[in-house]
């Protein structure tokens, strides 16, 4: 019996442990009633439809339904595929992105409804392709230590950036080092992850140097997966909702969502896009009451809003009586205020945003103290100075053809020889016509990827003296297709090297220039193309632009190269 005491005894405290575990602290008070109205939610969340993840909408959705979410943002890797399921489920809204792998990154592509393409690599063309069809751009996990992770890129074109983020590299333990984490796991989940989480000051530091010239929005990553890989397997652990309970993205939004689908998922979009939010560890502290803003003769302004500057402005923020509360006033990244609550009077423009910390809260593992809020700005400058912002956030105008020596390869007004061929796989189809003093490339894909369908000039050709290639396109609809250089590459296997550049073809004609610099190969290998040993140009539609099985047409005309720039002009860069 006495043998028995001690076991009973650590069970009852693990059984206590297990009941009582973490909670956060409350709020003293409740949130004034709107405008604005807090709508709280989960951006960035993956599914089965993820090779990473686990779980379906329904699954996601129950889960933030159960964590008392009104909506959820999912961004499966290179996918739509959950777009059909869009709409409110289980009560929660489901709006559908996907998180596209970029040559430099990882970006969110938000708001564009159901792509007709597939994106290319290019994290400007990714930027051109959203804006195109009425969406944008987030970068994700942009402090990610690891390179394929991290965003690397210029931020042209991104109107938002994950300044928090639980599914970057290094942001839990592994191996060994997660064992403790898994027993802690097993008593008190939120405890567990509080602790086992690592948090960098990194991304917040990029957004504050982003921020001094432009606006952009700063968000949660929740990047929830339904569990963690390890190796080939995915554990199913932390589950969504255990996510879910660490953090939410706080919208302000002037009415109550409505319940009309589509009319929320634009309002929630736009809230994303403008930064009209705050990101809050729920699991530290009730956030729901807390409030920023500012105010001035020229009116008043919450987070993601301009006040222009005409005077003084007051800035007040509160924590909503959070025990333990502690708030940070940031002007372009500087501390100029903290307390238990800010009431400042500005004098100078600048950006102004708050964060906000717990006393005595876990602070997780990581190589800074995690915060408990962090709000989006407020852009305090003069009229003409906020609109120079805005001219500076405005996406690049597209390529068009640069000026300098033309030189026509062919303009189609004559028979097309015998140096234009299709190339194409067993399962693909393709054929070239003359139409109208233009060339029209007629495809399908194969019903199976690999697959590819390939318009060709196939013709020695010295680039040597180029510096871009300039021709005229059109789709018969919005379509994207890759450019490709094909070089000699003697004593490799295979002995021809591929280069190229992503195109888009609209219904309309359009001009395009693309750079010979800025050519990509797929091999990874070192050098430059060897333009004075060209083998081939290609007009090449394969499995990334198109889903096995599609047809599509393509016309082509003035294909010409560009032998001197006399002054400079926009280029496919």
């Amino acid at each position: 019996m006495k043998a028995k005491a001690p076991l009973c005894a650590a069970a009852a405290a693990l059984a206590w442990v297990a009941v009582a575990g973490h909670r956060p602290r409350p709020a003293a008070r409740t949130a004034a009633a709107g405008p604005p109205f807090r709508v709280r939610g989960a951006p960035h969340v993956h599914t089965a439809f993820s090779a990473d993840a686990t779980g379906t909408v329904d699954d996601v959705a129950r889960a933030a339904r159960a964590d008392r979410l009104q909506f959820v943002v999912i961004t499966d890797h290179n996918s739509q595929a959950a777009l059909p399921a869009a709409g409110y489920r289980e009560g929660v809204l489901v709006v559908c992105g996907l998180e596209k792998s970029t040559d430099a990154g990882h970006a969110l592509v938000l708001g564009t409804g159901a792509l007709p393409f597939g994106l290319d690599g290019d994290p400007l063309e990714v930027a051109r392709d959203a804006a195109r069809f009425g969406g944008f751009v987030v970068a994700a996990h942009p402090a990610s230590p690891d390179r394929d992770l991290r965003w690397t890129a210029p931020w042209d074109g991104i109107d938002a950036l994950e300044v928090l983020n639980f599914g970057a590299a290094g942001s839990w333990p592994h191996g060994a080092a997660a064992v403790p984490l898994v027993g802690r796991y097993a008593l008190d989940p939120t405890a567990a992850l509080l602790r086992g989480f690592a948090f960098s000051r990194e991304a917040l530091d990029r957004w504050d140097r982003l921020l001094v010239a432009r606006d952009v929005a700063g968000l949660l990553g929740t990047d929830a997966h339904g569990g963690l890989r390890a190796g080939h397997v995915t554990v199913p652990f932390p589950d969504h909702r255990r996510i879910f309970a660490l953090a939410s993205q706080y919208l302000l939004l002037a009415e109550p969502l409505s319940g009309d689908a589509d009319r929320d998922t634009r309002r929630v979009l736009d809230a994303l896009r403008q930064g009209r939010s705050y990101l809050a560890m729920d699991a530290l502290g009730d956030a729901s009451a807390f409030s920023f803003e500012a105010t001035s003769p020229a009116g008043r302004a919450g987070p993601g809003e301009d006040l222009p500057q005409s005077g003084p402005a007051r800035l007040t923020a509160d924590a909503g009586g959070v025990e333990g509360a502690r708030l940070v006033l940031r002007r372009d990244g500087g501390v100029v205020a903290e307390g238990p609550r800010i009431d400042y009077v500005a004098n100078l423009s600048g950006v102004y945003r708050v964060e906000g910390f717990l006393d005595g809260a876990p602070s997780g593992r990581g190589p800074d103290p995690l915060p408990w809020i962090v709000s989006n700005p407020v852009y305090l400058f003069p009229p003409e100075e906020l609109a120079a912002r805005r001219e500076r956030g405005a996406l690049p105008a597209a390529a068009v053809r640069p000026a300098g020596t033309i030189e026509v390869l062919d303009d189609f007004t004559r028979p097309t020889g015998a140096e234009w061929q299709v190339d194409r796989d067993g399962g693909a189809a393709g054929a070239w016509h003359d139409d109208g003093g233009a060339l029209r490339f007629d495809f399908r894909l194969g019903p199976r990827a690999p697959t590819h369908a390939a318009l060709v000039r196939w013709a020695p050709l010295d680039l040597s003296r180029a510096t871009a290639l300039a021709l005229r396109v059109r789709g018969d609809r919005p379509l994207r297709f890759d450019l490709q250089v094909r070089t000699a590459w003697p004593g490799h296997t295979p002995d021809m090297r591929v280069w190229r550049r992503s195109v888009r073809a609209e219904p309309e004609w359009s001009d395009v220039a693309v750079a010979l610099d800025t050519l990509k190969t797929y091999d990874h290998e070192p050098g430059a193309p060897d333009r004075a040993h060209v083998v081939g140009l290609y007009v090449h539609v394969d499995e990334s632009n198109l889903a096995p099985g599609s047809s599509g047409t393509l016309w082509i005309d003035d294909l010409a190269l560009v032998r001197a720039l006399e002054t400079p002009a926009p280029v496919l860069r």
